[in-house]
């Protein structure tokens, strides 16, 4: 992750601060950057097309990023991290990019297209197979990297599911092995 994060800092302040959103609080792309979103529910097979404004300074509430999320998810109510590393320093930064943005303005004016094909010219360029470069790939890496740290239920209320059934598709073992061998080829998180 660090190294996808790395390569987003070279191209833009902007472009991190969506990468390491994504990652940190479990985010869906449309919630990153707004725009139109649908989706089929799983129960009712009903399709749903909703307008997602996307992140403004609103979300930025002094310290802590409080975020509407999209499919029923719980919202995100958490703290803008400071950190030694600076790639997951993000506080100021984002304190910064919400002074230079007026009213209820995206603070990343990109479509959810252009924001996945960042993170796959990104994660390419860290030496990651580009299939497995995109926005999804963030929030659940997220995931992932927190399944050794926490319990089920605290893990279920960090992701913003509103249930464990649709925490269960992150739970597959083959994703943990798969997470395990991504962890030995990012690092550890904050090393």
């Amino acid at each position: 992750m660090l190294k996808i994060l790395a390569e987003a800092m070279k191209h833009s302040v902007e472009a991190w601060l969506m990468c390491y959103l994504a990652f940190r609080f479990h985010m869906r792309a449309h919630e990153v950057v707004g725009g139109w979103c649908s989706w089929k529910n799983k129960k009712t097979k009903e399709k749903k097309r909703v307008y997602y404004p996307g992140l403004t300074a609103a979300n930025v509430v002094g310290n802590r990023f409080k975020v509407t999320r999209l499919k029923g998810s719980n919202p995100i109510d958490g703290e803008l991290d400071e950190h030694e590393n600076p790639l997951l320093n993000v506080r100021q930064a984002m304190l910064n990019l919400c002074s230079k943005r007026q009213g209820n303005q995206k603070l990343f004016p990109v479509t959810a297209r252009t924001f996945q094909r960042w993170i796959k010219r990104f994660g390419v360029d860290a030496g990651l197979p580009a299939v497995a470069c995109h926005p999804h790939t963030m929030k659940s890496s997220g995931i992932d990297y927190l399944r050794d740290f926490m319990d089920l239920e605290a893990l279920q209320n960090e992701s913003g599911h509103k249930d464990l059934n649709s925490l269960k598709p992150y739970l597959n073992p083959k994703r943990s092995a798969s997470a395990q061998k991504a962890r030995t080829a990012f690092g550890v998180l904050g090393a």
